[in-house]
């Protein structure tokens, strides 16, 4: 099976939405999102292959959140005459974390919260999507890691999730020729989540295709769970083609089942 999680940056490309307060013309988007469905496409065949794709646009930005807008009718469109299923996760909001899967065929169910027993506060649920087959899949896009920490303290082992992947906005790095109390503050929530919870980071330190080469995209894995697979292969894709896309690169993990 092949995971991938992926930032896709609304399909602005490389183009920072947020400082600017719109997203770029409807022509560009589109285009942009014709070639990051291309390359899924390729990935995304078999019935146990999926994509977390965070901010995926829900609504339209140009200044303010634009709430009657098709936005995200438009967008899965392309994705289903691609052969391509978006599953959206149950709250809304102007960016939305969403898993790809075949459209004809796929393991992959999303659950309701209770099935994993991972409910964040109202705020956070479009940021995460919970998917359910051999293995328990919890993929976010948190403003910190520490929003992980009350959640996970408050369940038990054996129901915390699997495998944990997208963007946490933060992580064990340093940005060059940089050192502050809140980066400090990052890395050490990150290492609580990693040590204290019991869970191994196999995204091998990648950076984002950003002007501060930041460390915030993660695959992990749980201890407890690591015996029962074969990782395959782990690739961060940065190849120069990608790097128009997104202002994040996309880590493709492929994973076999022992038992």
């Amino acid at each position: 099976m092949k995971i991938i999680t992926w930032n896709i940056n609304r399909f602005d490309g490389v183009w920072d939405w947020y400082e600017k307060k719109k997203d770029k013309d409807t022509e560009y988007r589109r285009n942009m999102a014709e070639e990051i469905i291309g390359y899924l496409v390729k990935l995304i065949s078999n019935e146990d292959d999926v994509a977390v794709l965070q901010e995926f646009p829900y609504y339209e930005y140009n200044g303010s959140i634009q709430w009657g807008c098709d936005e995200y009718s438009n967008w899965t469109s392309l994705f289903e005459k691609n052969n391509l299923t978006v599953i959206e996760p149950y709250k809304k909001g102007l960016n939305v974390t969403v898993a790809v899967v075949p459209k004809q065929k796929s393991v992959w169910k999303k659950t309701d919260g209770d099935d994993c027993k991972t409910s964040f506060k109202d705020g956070y649920l479009n940021k995460y999507i919970e998917l359910l087959k051999d293995f328990r899949i919890l993929g976010i896009h948190l403003p910190s890691s520490s929003v992980l920490l009350p959640l996970l303290h408050g369940m038990g082992e054996a129901d915390r999730p699997d495998l944990i992947l997208g963007d946490f906005n933060s992580g064990d790095y340093v940005i060059k020729n940089r050192w502050d109390e809140e980066r400090e503050c990052e890395r050490q929530q990150y290492r609580k989540l990693i040590n204290v919870y019991g869970y191994t980071d196999i995204s091998g330190g990648g950076v984002t295709n950003h002007i501060t080469g930041s460390s915030i995209d993660h695959f992990l894995i749980k201890n407890t769970v690591l015996f029962r697979l074969n990782i395959k292969s782990v690739f961060i894709d940065d190849n120069k083609t990608l790097s128009t896309l997104s202002d994040h690169y996309p880590i493709i993990v492929e994973l076999e089942k022992k038992f």
